[in-house]
């Protein structure tokens, strides 16, 4: 039985809102016998490519269920739905629920202002609140979760680089250098804020090293089932293994370290006697 057309499990392009040509170089390529005043057939195009719906019928740029639908693969496409949405509180939060929170920067800023819809708007990504008005950049709840969310967001927060507090949750909380940077001198020469510059980075890496470990065991493990079980030495086998597992018990100690708890046992697998 053919499965149901689901919009929602398509995988959405990623959304670069600093690339200012972005938009115009994704492939919007349609057949040109497209009938854009077909909703069945809109839906399927807005799904692969949201920003499809600039050429759809007037009447479905109005339709809720197609401009969701669009604006969960690219919430850009928010700016060629009508213009009802960007003032619709209860569509905003409902897209919320999918897209990326970068929609808030295309709607009306009576929504902008509204506490609720900025929080979930963070949610979805942190850097968000560089949309929200100054006072809910002031407010101090809101700042604490988006810098609990991602400490690189501290640059769209002026009230508070000077929070030792928020900052320190801030440094802590970003895989760049961002939210250091942004803190005021003082906290800069901080050595409290200074002793948790670059943890989350350093962890990234050393959990990027454990991914490409066990990358190792899979390739070989697929290279056995190619080559044949007869072909593989199964001593051979074992002993690389053991090898490979030993260099991720290291690496999940480094991860320990970075996150300030007790090492982590050893997992490596004992050598068949």
């Amino acid at each position: 039985m053919r499965k149901a057309f689901n919009p929602y499990e398509l995988k959405r392009k990623a959304f670069n809102p600093f690339d200012e040509n972005f938009h115009e170089r994704i492939n919007t390529k349609v057949s040109s016998n497209t009938d854009w005043n077909d909703k069945a057939t809109v839906l399927k195009l807005v799904a692969k490519n949201g920003l499809n719906l600039e050429n759809a019928n007037p009447s479905l740029k109005s339709d809720r269920e197609v401009v969701l639908v669009a604006v969960t693969q690219d919430c850009y496409a928010l700016n060629y739905a009508d213009k009802k949405f960007k003032s619709d509180k209860s569509f905003i939060s409902e897209a919320l629920d999918h897209c990326n929170g970068w929609i808030l920067s295309y709607v009306d800023d009576k929504i902008k202002a509204d506490k609720k819809i900025v929080l979930k708007a963070i949610e979805r990504d942190a850097c968000a609140i560089n949309y929200a008005p100054e006072k809910l950049k002031s407010d101090r709840e809101i700042a604490l979760k988006v810098v609990q969310k991602d400490g690189l967001a501290l640059k769209y927060l002026p009230n508070f680089k000077g929070d030792k507090e928020l900052v320190k949750i801030a440094v802590e909380n970003d895989y760049t250098d961002f939210a250091y940077r942004s803190a005021s001198d003082d906290l800069k020469n901080d050595d409290e804020v200074k002793s948790l510059r670059g943890k989350k980075i350093d962890k990234v890496l050393v959990i990027e090293r454990r991914m490409k470990l066990r990358d190792t065991i899979k390739a070989d493990t697929e290279i056995s089932k190619v080559d044949g079980e007869d072909k593989v030495d199964s001593e051979d086998k074992v002993d690389s293994e053991d090898k490979v597992e030993n260099e991720i018990s290291k690496v999940d100690n480094e991860i320990s370290k970075v996150d300030g708890v007790s090492k982590v046992k050893s997992r490596g697998k004992k050598k068949a006697s």
